[in-house]
């Protein structure tokens, strides 16, 4: 899970390897029982979260992504906060069949760009703490395999096994 993953970079991030992960059928079930007090903290997606925040619930100690969040611009990034190069960024990226033709790629390419230009679409996104990129298929795919390579070696470093 993407909590998993944060918790495990922090531990290697920090050297705080006494940190132990409990596993939550997502993070709605998490963010309650840190609310009731079980639970000292937890990493989460920002959506899940915010809601909490904005009522008083839980108080957001950073936001791991190189800019503040735009539902959110009071917590602090993790580098503002003093953690640096600790970054967890979800993302979204529109993928289709490998031998999906060209010229299709770049007609919905096209098309997903177009809307990522439209305000309400971007305003829409803002309201759940994301921020539209918009990059061509060739910017995802390289980007997609930087994030393998990178979760890969926090895994390994883990001692999860991969298959």
């Amino acid at each position: 899970s993407a909590g998993f993953l944060a918790g495990e970079l922090f531990k290697q991030t920090t050297g705080l390897t006494s940190i132990e992960y409990v596993a939550y059928k997502g993070s709605g079930p998490a963010a309650a029982d840190v609310i009731a007090g079980h639970l000292p903290y937890m990493w989460s997606v920002i959506s899940i979260v915010t809601p909490f925040i904005k009522a008083g619930r839980l108080k957001g100690l950073a936001i791991a992504a190189e800019r503040r969040a735009p539902n959110l611009p009071e917590v602090p990034t993790t580098a503002e906060a003093g953690l640096q190069d600790f970054l967890v960024s979800g993302w979204y990226g529109l993928l289709a069949p490998a031998k999906t033709p060209k010229s299709v790629i770049d007609r919905v390419h096209a098309a997903a760009a177009k809307a990522l230009q439209n305000e309400a679409v971007l305003a829409r996104l803002a309201t759940s703490g994301s921020l539209a990129i918009g990059a061509g298929p060739e910017q995802l795919d390289a980007h997609i395999r930087r994030e393998i390579a990178r979760w890969e070696k926090v895994l390994r470093a883990a001692g999860v096994e991969l298959k």
